[in-house]
């Protein structure tokens, strides 16, 4: 039986993952965009999302967005609350971005990017000038000004989530709402809406 040929490098995935691949492989021939996948799965976190989980939410997010997955980069048994250097492959992503073979970083959650909102900030900005930008596979954040600001709760929050316990931030988000726009505030019901949608966007195990 001759050894199917997958287009891109998958050296940092498990068999076990690549078998995702295998049992349909279009997300790595068809698309519009062409993206990579950033995963990371942390030692001090033992019940987040696996990387072969992970992997499948973003495969399915790339096929309904029509996304083409030209690069894959995993951190096995890192944190991002540490030094972010210490994240070789993140390293490695951030310098190949130099080359814009793809225009979209797509991670599980934004707290797999970073969890540190400085950090964030900083390597989001040097992904923008060349040309690329991050997406949340799983948190149902727009494009508008509303998914803006929630995306920024997400990242400011994201750091004090309680270790060993995935859970949704809609909780927090719901407080921060309130102690920081006035309901009479021209954005204040887009943004609820924004929050509420975050909220259906996770799965029922993560919710708060």
């Amino acid at each position: 039986m001759k050894k199917f040929k997958f287009p891109i490098d998958l050296s940092m995935l498990t068999e076990e993952e690549i078998n995702q691949f295998r049992e349909d492989p279009s997300t790595l021939f068809q698309g519009d965009t062409d993206v990579c996948l950033y995963l990371r799965f942390s030692s001090e976190r033992q019940k987040e999302q696996s990387i072969e989980g992970q992997l499948r939410d973003c495969i399915a997010y790339c096929k309904r967005k029509n996304y083409r997955i030209v690069a894959i980069y995993v951190d096995r048994a890192t944190t991002a609350r540490k030094d972010v250097e210490k994240r070789v492959h993140f390293q490695e992503m951030i310098t190949a971005s130099v080359h814009q073979t793809w225009k979209l970083v797509v991670v599980w959650k934004l707290d797999r990017f970073a969890r540190n909102r400085e950090d964030s900030a900083v390597f989001k900005m040097r992904l923008r000038k060349n040309g690329v930008k991050v997406e949340s596979a799983t948190e149902g954040i727009s494009k508008n000004p509303e998914g803006i600001i929630l995306e920024a709760v997400l990242e400011g929050i994201g750091r004090f989530a309680p270790r060993g316990k995935g859970f949704c931030l809609g909780g927090y988000c719901r407080i921060l709402l309130r102690r920081s726009l006035p309901k009479d505030h021209p954005r204040h019901e887009r943004v609820r809406l924004e929050v509420s949608q975050h909220r259906r966007s996770c799965s029922p195990r993560l919710q708060d």
